[in-house]
């Protein structure tokens, strides 16, 4: 159902994916919502709690004044683990937003216009292993406390903050050398940022030994 013009503020039938019992993927992201006050909707979680089987499902999501979380008719979905936001409006990522989604290990949150983000936002530990956070607002506080997160996601296998850091121009050597050497990450994209460099010393300066792909490529480096 991607790319239509569902109205969510109309009456849907609560019963209306009842029959899905197999269905492990569904898309209901872009869907534009012309002559309303809203550029979008977020999608009716009520709907979906019937689909005990979904493993992956994208939407639109967000709200531009107020904090967002995805609502406790998510908390079902045990084998709910995959997760994209098409049309995003999410300027704060913290510990509520998704607290009833706690088997995700797939996120992606890109062009969310995320200002702030809070370490705690990943709720699975365990098994968590992609976030794609590019296209985003981070500044120096925010990018520190997306790393502070990964720290406990020892799964972590590729982390994409592409053009996410336009104000930031220090990238801390202890990122790669603690934060992300204890992990299993084997893709890293931090291009199109403005990093102008790497700080720390010599020491500290260790890239983990899983690493497959490292793009920092198209940002301001002088000093590595």
């Amino acid at each position: 159902m991607k790319g239509n013009y569902l109205n969510y503020s109309l009456e849907i039938p609560k019963d209306i994916f009842k029959p899905l019992v197999s269905l492990t993927h569904l898309n209901v992201d872009r869907n534009w919502l012309f002559g309303t006050d809203n550029i979008f909707y977020t999608f009716p979680s009520d709907l979906i709690t019937p689909l005990h089987k979904l493993q992956s499902i994208e939407v639109d999501t967000g709200h531009l004044f107020k904090s967002f979380m995805f609502s406790n008719d998510y908390e079902s979905l045990r084998q709910l683990t995959r997760l994209k936001i098409d049309f995003c409006l999410l300027p704060s990522a913290n510990n509520k937003t998704f607290r009833y989604l706690p088997y995700l290990d797939y996120i992606e949150l890109t062009y969310c216009e995320i200002l702030s983000y809070q370490s705690g936002t990943l709720t699975n530990t365990k098994t968590f292993r992609y976030l794609d956070i590019s296209h985003n607002l981070l500044d120096d506080e925010s990018l520190h406390e997306v790393m502070e997160d990964l720290y406990f996601h020892r799964n972590l296998h590729v982390l994409k903050m592409t053009n996410s850091c336009q104000h930031v121009d220090r990238f801390p050597s202890s990122y790669p050398a603690t934060i992300l050497y204890v992990t299993k990450i084997e893709t890293f994209y931090a291009n199109n940022n403005s990093f102008v460099y790497v700080y720390g010393d010599e020491k500290s300066l260790m890239l983990p030994i899983t690493l497959k792909v490292c793009d920092l490529s198209n940002n301001e480096l002088s000093k590595f």
